[in-house]
């Protein structure tokens, strides 16, 4: 009776309960109730119905699996890991890095190898034709990383980039722009050795390179180089002049492509001038006018203007009229923003002004101005016949002062349009000396002039004659610009050495009274740099400049045109070409390496010095993308193109010296350092009458060497010759095609160096009939090395054939694509099933589960209804499909466990965290025993029983919630998400379903779309605003700058969706969906 009263008096509770709190619950569950219920747990309600003796038939219970205890699940351990609350895919154990999502074996065939092996030796990888790292490694190759076999030993590399515009062309410093980004494509102007005027364009999306002669060779003269206009409609205007000469421009027919253009216009006959011409630079304004400036020999400065592009396309300019005069001819530079044209010029040339200063005036409105805005004169008093003088202009610069003549390399402007100009100065100079230049950096801020010192700039480069260096042009220094997205920087070519000119980037924070500097390119010959217009520094071909392999004056050169981004930009179409240096490789058994790839976020890997120091320490790649052995190769056709220079390539030792390259010519110079017969020190390696000839001079003056008879060379094929000196081991040897030759020269004495030798490849400068004629390849001039037999037949099978060298296996990736599996180690009693959901990360990958009701004797999956399953991963289901039908699954014997399959590519992390499952268990209705109120831990899982007697449903704050879906979204579902206005601001490193929204909208874009085929990709969207998200937004707001950044001043995208960004998405949405 007390049970039954108890049992009556628990059914009014119940009623009280559910009318007071749960009826229309969203409205009555107020902070009170909320403290109330939360008192009233689950459990302890449990255990007051039992105490007062109620009992019931049934409960409900939600079961978590949370990967916390390896021992309690069954899975592959060199598959999957389960540790951290996860249960993951492993990566492979002999694995360099995790970053790097593909990796392949190399293998050595130990019979391409020379008898006893080699060490420390620099294998020619060629990775052209390799499907898979084309389509997987970054297109720069800048993720290469090589190890041992071992797979973790990291062995160092270079790469051919060959990161030049072009391997033939070379340019002043006074005719600008040189070079302009448009859009999508920047074009570069340059002056060919023959001195062909060419226009080159590079497409930043298809990555493609293209060129366009404007017009032949008709003077061979540096000063020539072509200046470029964008006008109003796209099309590009380019304009040349000769040195002293005559002057003409040429139009594009299309926006945007140099592929067509226009008839050649004489500027001459368009401006009613003679000749003598220099220096042309266009100037677009933004009303549409042309001007055009140059300077008349000794004349000074003059200028005219074309009203309109269609005026400038029709050849219609005004008459050209003298705007500036000087003591000597003056040298002008030209900055424009569109409204006003900023201007510098000098007195005249330094090596006849010895007081040659600076000055600066700007034309604006139709009249020119100085500096704080006080009128000089107008355009009219000027074309009227009355010049500006440089005494009327400001004096920025003073070279009658201490720190000597100056001379004008570069005017830009900053955020309030006051000018910004770089020059040189030389004190101490004389007008046929200037070992000491200071580059300096002038900036007006407002009220006055200020002027300061950046870094001194060495003295003028050599010019390469005979034996020595000489200084024909004694003011020619390397050269300094400022940077033209960014006025607080500027880069300077800077001497080292009597060879060498490095690349730095300065930077100030205070006007220019102090400077922090930054090496861009550490070595070799670099002069003239160029801030490309209308690119955002540091961005892909942003910084240009001029490598001069043969610089005997402005009338007789060869140069390369080179550039910032490493390895983006290249000769090449992709960097392929790859030299690996392993320190040892076995005669007698293979030897395996690791090539690795995919890690499109990586550092620049490559470490090209430490590849070529030690025995292999000057390799010259000839990058020049003619006929080809290896990489690219260089051609040279006798006297026209007349090879390259090493100006003081240092011969460190006197004992021994090794010559190889690759030689597909009919003969003559290989390399030669032996300039006079008078000069007691060189070498000579040369092709005579089809035989191999080469000479060193020893120590004592003798001409040691001659022909190598045993040494066949077949004219105008490709073959491998080698010319090896070594005191101590046979004197002087040569090889060919790996093969050494019966003729050698025997000599106990040292070889005559000399640590300023000049080196010239494919010609010699007192020999002029014998120029090669032909092509080189891999041209080496190792110091202090004499290699081995086995070195120099490996050099040769290696690179003569690499696919017989070594052969590539099958790409791997860090984790396994088997579809392995996890599964409680112990089932789960149930009598029904209501609910399945899982936590989990897939990267792009997928989890997909079978369940079983015998503890997995039999697997079951959903297809139209639960059927057993006879196979693996192709018979399973998604947790949502699950989910929606669980309740329907056969309970047989009620030992429920369920079959995990982590599905990835290979290069996708794919984690379990948690699974969650509702359930129910039907105690017998005889069994006196009341409920166990206990949690049962047993089965590999923690059970938290939420009790359902329906007293009271379960709490809010307990509820399981199934995550988001990482499947990949169907087109309808896309556009059901793009669907609304974006109204949320979103940051890096945010965690929102809103994300996912917006990387669906950037992914609608190629333009701002995250990634091709990895996590963000289209159908591979997540809720992480991640680097790429954060890059993707960048590139929108970029290309939107009007609507998006200009109302904030801004020139560079910010990654943060703010209220301009938002207007912009939404405004794009509000347009597709119409």
């Amino acid at each position: 009776m007390a049970v039954a009263q108890s049992e009556k008096n628990m059914v009014m509770f119940k009623n009280n309960l559910e009318e007071k709190y749960f009826t229309n619950m969203t409205i009555s569950y107020t902070n009170t109730h909320f403290k109330i219920l939360r008192l009233f747990s689950a459990t302890l309600l449990l255990s007051l119905f039992v105490n007062i003796g109620y009992s019931t038939k049934t409960f409900a219970a939600t079961s978590t699996w949370d990967f916390s205890t390896s021992g309690d699940y069954t899975f592959d351990s060199s598959t999957i890991e389960v540790t951290s609350g996860n249960g993951a895919l492993k990566a492979k154990s002999d694995w360099y890095n995790i970053s790097w999502p593909y990796r392949k074996t190399l293998t050595i065939d130990a019979d391409q190898v020379g008898t006893g092996g080699v060490t420390d030796f620099p294998v020619y990888v060629d990775l052209a034709t390799d499907a898979d790292i084309s389509t997987n490694a970054r297109a720069d190759r800048g993720d290469l990383v090589f190890t041992s076999s071992d797979g973790t030993t990291k062995l160092a590399h270079d790469i051919d980039r060959f990161t030049q515009v072009t391997d033939d062309g070379i340019w002043t410093w006074y005719n600008d722009p040189r070079a302009v980004r448009s859009g999508n494509r920047t074009f570069i102007g340059y002056l060919s050795e023959a001195g062909n005027v060419t226009i080159a364009q590079f497409d930043h999306t298809s990555r493609v390179w293209s060129t366009f002669t404007l017009k032949g060779a008709s003077q061979v003269d540096d000063h020539n180089n072509p200046a470029i206009a964008i006008l109003p409609s796209g099309r590009i205007a380019v304009f040349y002049a000769q040195h002293n000469g005559n002057a003409y421009y040429r139009v594009s027919t299309n926006a945007n492509d140099i592929s067509a253009w226009g008839s050649e216009i004489n500027l001459l006959t368009a401006t009613g001038m003679s000749a003598s011409w220099s220096y042309v630079n266009p100037h677009v304004m933004d009303d549409g006018t042309t001007y055009l400036f140059w300077r008349m020999d000794v004349a000074g400065g003059y200028y005219s203007k074309a009203t309109s592009e269609n005026d400038l396309i029709a050849g219609t300019w005004q008459a050209g009229k003298q705007y500036i005069s000087a003591n000597d001819r003056p040298y002008m530079k030209f900055s424009s923003d569109g409204t006003r044209i900023h201007m510098i010029a000098t007195d005249g040339h330094p090596d006849v002004n010895p007081s040659n200063s600076v000055y600066y005036m700007k034309l604006e409105n139709g009249n020119f101005y100085k500096v704080d805005g006080t009128l000089i004169i107008s355009e009219a008093t000027v074309f009227a016949g009355s010049p500006v003088t440089t005494a009327e202009m400001d004096k920025v610069y003073d070279g009658s002062g201490a720190n000597g003549r100056g001379w004008t390399w570069d005017v830009h402007y900053d955020d309030n349009n006051y000018p910004v100009i770089a020059y040189v100065a030389w004190p101490g100079s004389t007008n046929t000396s200037a070992p000491d230049s200071r580059y300096r950096y002038a900036r007006w801020d407002g009220s006055a002039w200020v002027d300061n010192e950046i870094t001194p700039g060495g003295g003028a480069f050599g010019i390469t004659t005979g034996n020595s260096l000489s200084y024909l042009q004694p003011f020619y220094n390397g050269g300094v610009v400022i940077d033209s997205d960014n006025p607080s920087i500027v880069y300077t070519s800077r001497q080292q050495n009597t060879s060498e000119w490095i690349i730095e980037k300065w930077t100030t924070a205070d006007n220019g009274l102090s400077w922090t500097s930054e090496t861009i390119k550490s070595s070799g010959f670099n002069i003239r740099p160029y801030s490309v217009r209308n690119a955002t520094s540091g961005a892909e071909l942003s910084l240009l400049w001029v490598n001069p392999k043969r610089y005997v004056g402005y009338v007789d050169f060869r140069g390369t045109i080179e550039t910032l981004t490493t390895g983006a930009v290249q000769t090449l179409n992709v960097a392929t070409d790859v030299h690996v240096r392993v320190p040892t490789i076995s005669s007698s058994a293979n030897t395996a390496l690791y090539v690795y790839y995919g890690n499109m976020d990586a550092t620049e890997q490559a470490s090209p010095q430490s590849v070529r120091s030690g025995k292999y320490a000057h390799l010259n790649h000839q990058s020049h993308g003619a006929s080809t052995k290896v990489g690219t190769a260089k051609t040279y056709v006798g006297g026209t193109t007349k090879g390259e220079s090493f100006n003081g390539l240092n011969i460190s030792g006197d004992s021994k010296l090794t010559i190889m390259a690759w030689v597909n010519a009919s003969g003559g110079y290989i390399v030669n350092s032996w300039h006079s017969i008078s000069v007691v020190s060189g070498v000579i390696f040369r092709i005579v009458s089809g035989t191999l000839n080469g000479f060193i001079r020893t120590s004592s003056g003798t001409s040691l060497g001659g022909n190598f008879p045993g040494a066949t060379y077949t004219a105008d094929t490709w073959q491998h010759v080698a010319l090896v000196y070594d005191k101590d081991d046979g004197g002087l040897k040569a090889y060919h095609n790996g093969v050494i030759s019966p003729t050698s020269y025997p000599s106990t004495e040292a070889f005559s160096s000399n640590s300023s030798r000049i080196f010239t490849i494919g010609y010699s400068t007192h020999a002029d009939t014998n120029w090669l004629v032909g092509s080189l390849d891999e041209v080496a001039i190792l110091s202090e090395t004499a290699l081995s037999a086995a070195d120099i037949l490996t050099v040769y099978n290696n690179q003569n054939s690499t696919s017989t060298f070594y052969s590539l296996a099958s790409e791997e990736t860090l984790y396994h694509s088997s579809q392995p599996t996890v599964t409680p180690s112990s089932a789960l009693s149930v009598t029904s099933l209501s609910g399945f959901t899982e936590s989990a990360n897939t990267n792009g990958g997928a989890i997909k589960y079978q369940l079983s009701n015998d503890d997995g004797t039999t697997w079951y999956w959903y297809d139209d209804g639960w059927t057993t399953t006879s196979s693996g991963y192709s018979e399973t289901n998604t947790a949502t499909e699950i989910n929606s039908n669980i309740s329907s699954f056969p309970i047989g014997n009620g030992q429920f466990v369920f079959k995990a399959y982590l599905n990835s590519d290979g290069t996708q992390l794919v984690q379990l965290s948690e699974i969650n499952v509702t359930y129910s268990n039907e105690q017998p209705s005889s069994d006196p025993t009341p409920v166990n109120t206990s949690v049962n831990t047993s089965g590999g899982h923690s059970r938290q029983r939420a009790i359902d007697l329906g007293l009271i449903p379960q709490p809010i704050d307990t509820q399981v919630v199934t995550p988001t879906n990482s499947t990949p979204i169907e087109t309808s579902q896309t556009q059901n998400q793009l669907k609304g206005p974006f109204t949320k601001t979103l940051r890096y490193k945010m965690v929102d379903p809103n994300v996912r929204r917006l990387q669906i909208f950037l992914n609608q874009d190629p333009d701002t779309r995250l990634d091709e085929k990895r996590a963000g990709s289209p159908g591979k969207e997540t809720d992480f605003f991640g680097p790429k998200t954060r890059a993707a937004v960048i590139r929108f707001q970029e290309k939107y700058g009007k609507d998006i950044l200009s109302p904030w001043n801004l020139f560079r995208g910010t990654g943060y969706i703010g209220e301009t960004t938002l207007a912009k998405i939404n405004e794009l949405i509000s347009k597709t969906a119409e």
